[in-house]
């Protein structure tokens, strides 16, 4: 086998021609459509305006994060297709420093289930409560049943679900489903600034990977102001065993 050796003259320009090339391969890579993540506002990692989401029906057109939480990010997504697009869920993961020395990373994700019209654009804004710094971010953006997770509670320091762009946290969960008459309870606390008038909710239940149970819509229209608690409960009728349970919430006029 032979040994090629460069003399230092062209090994000197085969390094520098090399990291040429890498300076001018950004972060986001082509038209910021890469799917990996680049450096954001606040110096920590984000995903990078152009990006494309649901096969390209829907792209990133702006997005703000603070460097630490408490205060408010930003996310304008903009529809792409067409033609109107419904039952859309975009997921923002704002990741934090571990609170145990078992974790990478304390995470906090932030669900908004939406409908945006054609040529239009749909805002997120919300303040992630970790008081933290944010040393990442990741934006998710599905459709119908893809959007599904499953709902937590608060518990100790680590947040609940939290729906309704943010809105909305949940803290507290009631699982009879193996009872003789099956229910589950969500309380949900008003974790923003802001009075909440009217909103709609749906529980869905799901067994290794499938979906088993999914209840109507129901209203609610009494008003939530700031720091105050509503139980949302629903009857599924039949005993279901274990499952996972997950809590949707939008706004009334989707």
């Amino acid at each position: 086998m032979r040994t090629r050796i460069l003399n230092a003259t062209v090994f000197m320009m085969t390094v520098s021609m090399a990291l040429s090339l890498c300076a001018c391969q950004g972060p986001g890579g082509k038209n910021g459509q890469n799917s990996g993540n680049a450096s954001g506002s606040g110096g920590h990692l984000a995903p990078i305006p152009g990006r494309l989401y649901l096969g390209g029906k829907v792209a990133l057109e702006s997005i703000s994060i603070p460097k630490s939480g408490g205060q408010q990010a930003t996310v304008v997504l903009k529809n792409m297709s067409g033609e109107d697009l419904d039952d859309l869920t975009a997921r923002l993961i704002f990741f934090f420093p571990p609170t145990d020395r078992y974790s990478e990373y304390s995470t906090e994700p932030v669900d908004d289930l939406f409908k945006i019209y054609r040529n239009d654009t749909h805002t997120l804004s919300v303040t992630p409560s970790g008081r933290g710094e944010i040393l990442k971010v990741e934006l998710h953006v599905a459709s119908g049943q893809q959007s599904l997770q499953p709902t937590v509670a608060r518990e100790g320091g680590s947040p609940g679900s939290r729906v309704l762009g943010g809105l909305l946290e949940c803290v507290g969960v009631d699982d009879q489903l193996t009872f003789e008459h099956p229910a589950i309870t969500f309380t949900v606390e008003n974790v923003s600034s802001e009075s909440i008038d009217m909103f709609e909710y749906q529980v869905v239940l799901r067994k290794r990977g499938a979906v088993i149970a999914e209840t109507e819509w129901q209203f609610v229209d009494q008003g939530l102001a700031p720091g105050r608690r509503i139980s949302l409960k629903a009857e599924l009728g039949t005993d279901v065993g274990a499952a996972e349970s997950i809590l949707r919430v939008r706004r009334p006029e989707l």
